[in-house]
C-alpha cells in the first residue's frame, strides 16, 4: 500500500488517530494525525507534525503515555491508558488506548494513540504494514472493491459485524453475498455508480443478519488512486448506526402514538414555542372554535383573534396568554377554567378546563408548552342541576322540619294530657274504689269484693302505663349531656339496686369501657336490660345475668345475656316496638314499653340495639354506643358474637 493509499485509507476512519515516535535518547513526537483528530480537537495537521508530546497533550496524558511506552513495545500488546483528554470542538471526555505499529523490519518504534467516544476493545496486532494495523484496530468497517463492486479486502470489524469469514467475501461482490438483500443490491449499484461519476458517495444501508437480526450502516465511498491519479479501487467505510436507528424509530413509533392519540382525543390539545406561536393543534380544535386549525398555526396567541376581530373571545385569549407566559416564566404547571363560544354546543357556550405544562429538552430547558382543555359543559350542567336540586331539597327539608316541629309539639301535648288530664279521673277512680272497699266493703257479695279488686289493680296498671308513656315521651325529648361514663361502675349499682327483689340470682358485671354518652339515659339502658334479664330468669334454679362487651368489626359491642325464658328468633323484630310483648302478662308482668325505651335512648346516642335468643334457653341483648372503646388496646379487647 502506497504513501496515497495510506493517506486515503488513514483518513477515511471515523476514530480520531495520531501516530506517534521515538528515536533513542528523544522525547516521543507526534508523526501524523487523521482528518477525525482535526474535528474531534478542532486543529490541523500542521499544528501537531513534528511536535513531542509535552508541547501537543495535557501533561497527564504525556505521563501515561510515557508509562505505557516501554510495556508496548516490549510486550507488542495495546494498552489501555487510565486517563483522559476532553475535546475541545466540545465532544466530551474520551478514551485513550496505545496501540504498537510494526516496521518494515519487525521493529516496533511507532505508536498509535486512538481517540474515541466510546471504550475500545482490546486487540492484538498481528504483524503488518502500518496501514494494516490502523485498519485491523478501528472501530469503523473498511473494505476495498475493484470497479465491479467485487471484495478485495474487509478489515475485522467487518468480518465481526458481518458475520462472516475472512475467506467468504473475497472476489465476490455485496450482491453475491447477500442475493435476496434490496439494500445489498443497493449498495452495489452505488459502488458502480461511484466508479462512473468517479466522485465520494455516501448512503445507508441496511443488512439482515443470519440470526434475523437487522443492522444498519452509515457508509462513505471513495475512490484509491495510483501517483497518476488512475483509480485503484474503490474504498467504502461504513459505521455501525444500529442503535440509532433504533432510537429514531422508537422516536418515530412515540410521536406516531401521539399523533394518533392527539387526532383522536376528544380534549381539545395545542402546543406553543417560547413565542408562544401555535406549533401544533388537533382537530378538536376546529370544532370547539369552528376556525380551521391551519389558520392558527404558526400564529402567536391572540393574533387571529385580532385579524378576525373576534371580541368576544378576548377573555379566552387573555386567559390562556396569561397561563402560558406564567408556565414558561416560572416552570410549573397552571390550570384553569374559562367560559368560551362554542358554535357545536347546543347553546352555543362551552366550559373549558386546561391544564398547561411544560416541555423540556434534553437539558431541560423549556423549549415548548403543551396545553390539554377538556370540554366541562356537561359537568357545569349538571352543577346546575345539582344547585337546584339543592334549593328544592333545602325547601323540602325545612317543611319537614316544620311537620316535625309539629308533631313534637302533639306529642308534648299528649304528655302533658296524659300526665294531667288522665290522671285525675285515674286518681279518682281508684280513690272511690278503695273508699267503697273500705266503708262498705262488708256489704259486698265475694263477686262484688273482687270486682272491686280487680278495678283497683286495672285503675294500678293503667298508671304505671301512663307512667312508661311518659318515660318514652321524655326519652325522645331530653338533650343529651355528654361526658365520660363507666358503664361498669353504673351497672354494678343497678345490679345492687336489683338484688333485694332478685335475692337468688347470679349478676356478673365485666370491666366495661368507658363510653361517651348521658349518664341518666345510659343508667335507664343498664336498668330495663338488666331488669328484664332477671324478670324473665327468676323462674331458673340458678338465675345468671351477664354484663360484658366484645370487638366486632372493628366496634365495641357491649351485651346483656341472661339463662332465661329466651325467645323465638322469627319475632325478633317486634323488639322495640311499643306495647309489643313476646310472652303473656300472666307469665312475666309487663308493658311492653321498656325495650322501646331502651331502643330510642341507644338510638339517640347514635347506636344501635339487637337481640339473639333461643327458647327456654336465655336471650342476649346487643348494644352499641358510639366512640366507646376510645381507651381499649386491641391486647385486651375480646371477640365474639
Amino acid at each position: 500500500m502506497d504513501a496515497l493509499d495510506y493517506r486515503l485509507v488513514f483518513d477515511a476512519i471515523g476514530d480520531a488517530l495520531a501516530v506517534l515516535g521515538r528515536k533513542p535518547g528523544e522525547p516521543i513526537q507526534v508523526l501524523d494525525v487523521n482528518r477525525a483528530w482535526e474535528r474531534l480537537f478542532d486543529c490541523s495537521r500542521a499544528d501537531y507534525l513534528a511536535r513531542s508530546i509535552e508541547c501537543a497533550f495535557p501533561s497527564r496524558v504525556v505521563v501515561e503515555i510515557y508509562h505505557g511506552w516501554e510495556r508496548c513495545i516490549g510486550a507488542g500488546v495495546a494498552l489501555e491508558l487510565q486517563t483522559n483528554m476532553t475535546a475541545v470542538s466540545g465532544a466530551g471526555t474520551q478514551v485513550w488506548k496505545l496501540l504498537p505499529m510494526d516496521t518494515a523490519d519487525g521493529k516496533v518504534d511507532r505508536m498509535i494513540l486512538v481517540a474515541r467516544a466510546s471504550p475500545v476493545e482490546a486487540a492484538t496486532l498481528s504483524p503488518g504494514s502500518c496501514s494494516h494495523d490502523i485498519l485491523e484496530q478501528t472501530s469503523d468497517i473498511v473494505a476495498y472493491l475493484d470497479r465491479q463492486a467485487r471484495v478485495l479486502y474487509v478489515n475485522a470489524p467487518g468480518l465481526r459485524t458481518l458475520d462472516i469469514g475472512r475467506s467468504d467475501p473475497l472476489g465476490k461482490t455485496v450482491a453475491e453475498l447477500w442475493p435476496n438483500s434490496r439494500s445489498a443490491m443497493m449498495f452495489h449499484d452505488a459502488v458502480l455508480k461511484t466508479v462512473q461519476i468517479q466522485t465520494l458517495q455516501e448512503a445507508e444501508f441496511s443488512i439482515d443478519q443470519p440470526d434475523g437480526c437487522r443492522i444498519w450502516l452509515q457508509v462513505r465511498l471513495t475512490l484509491e488512486r495510483d501517483a497518476g491519479g488512475n483509480m485503484i479501487s474503490v474504498i467504502a467505510v461504513g459505521r455501525d448506526i444500529t442503535s440509532l436507528k433504533l432510537a429514531e424509530e422508537k422516536l418515530c413509533q412515540s410521536e406516531q402514538h401521539f399523533r394518533t392519540l392527539a387526532e383522536h382525543s376528544p380534549d381539545c390539545i395545542l402546543r406553543y414555542d417560547r413565542e408562544t406561536r401555535m406549533m401544533y393543534a388537533n382537530p378538536t380544535l376546529e370544532r370547539f372554535y369552528g376556525i380551521p386549525v391551519e389558520e392558527f398555526l404558526g400564529n402567536r396567541i391572540g393574533e387571529l383573534h385580532e385579524r378576525r376581530n373576534l371580541r368576544d373571545r378576548e377573555d379566552i385569549v387573555a386567559s390562556m396568554r396569561e397561563a402560558v407566559e406564567r408556565v414558561l416564566r416560572e416552570g410549573q404547571p397552571v390550570s384553569f377554567e374559562m367560559r368560551g363560544h362554542n358554535p357545536s354546543s347546543i347553546h352555543g357556550i362551552s366550559y373549558m378546563n386546561y391544564v398547561v405544562v411544560p416541555e423540556r429538552d434534553a437539558d431541560g430547558q423549556i423549549e415548548s408548552v403543551l396545553a390539554i382543555g377538556r370540554d366541562i359543559g356537561q359537568l357545569k350542567a349538571i352543577e346546575a342541576d345539582l344547585r337546584g336540586l339543592n334549593a328544592t331539597l333545602e325547601q323540602r327539608v325545612a317543611i319537614r322540619a316544620g311537620d316535625l316541629e309539629r308533631a313534637n309539639r302533639d306529642l308534648r301535648s299528649f304528655a302533658y294530657t296524659a300526665s294531667h288530664d288522665l290522671r285525675a279521673p285515674l286518681r279518682a277512680i281508684i280513690g272511690f274504689a278503695t273508699m267503697i272497699d273500705r266503708d262498705e266493703g262488708d256489704k259486698l257479695s265475694d263477686q262484688g269484693r273482687a270486682l272491686l279488686k280487680r278495678i283497683c289493680a286495672a285503675g294500678s296498671k293503667l298508671g304505671h302505663l301512663i307512667d312508661d308513656i311518659l318515660r318514652y315521651s321524655q326519652a325522645g325529648q331530653a338533650e343529651l349531656s355528654h361526658r365520660a361514663v363507666g358503664l361498669a361502675q353504673m351497672a354494678q349499682g343497678v345490679a345492687a339496686e336489683l338484688r333485694e327483689q332478685y335475692p337468688n340470682a347470679t349478676v356478673s358485671v365485666a370491666e366495661l369501657p368507658r363510653v361517651w354518652g348521658d349518664s341518666t339515659m345510659l343508667r335507664q339502658v343498664l336498668q330495663n336490660l338488666i331488669g328484664n334479664a332477671l324478670k324473665f330468669s327468676v323462674r331458673q334454679a340458678q338465675p345468671r345475668v351477664e354484663v360484658n362487651w366484645l370487638r366486632q368489626n372493628g366496634e365495641v359491642v357491649f351485651y346483656v345475656r341472661d339463662n332465661g325464658a329466651g325467645f323465638d328468633m322469627r319475632y325478633a323484630d317486634k323488639l322495640g316496638a311499643m306495647f309489643q310483648r313476646l310472652h303473656h302478662e300472666c307469665e312475666f308482668p309487663g308493658s311492653g314499653i321498656g325495650l322501646a325505651i331502651v331502643q330510642r335512648l341507644i338510638e339517640r346516642h347514635g347506636g344501635q340495639l339487637w337481640a339473639r335468643g333461643e327458647v327456654g334457653v336465655g336471650a342476649t341483648f346487643f348494644f352499641t354506643v358510639p366512640r366507646a372503646g376510645s381507651e381499649i388496646s386491641d391486647s385486651t379487647a375480646r371477640t365474639g358474637s
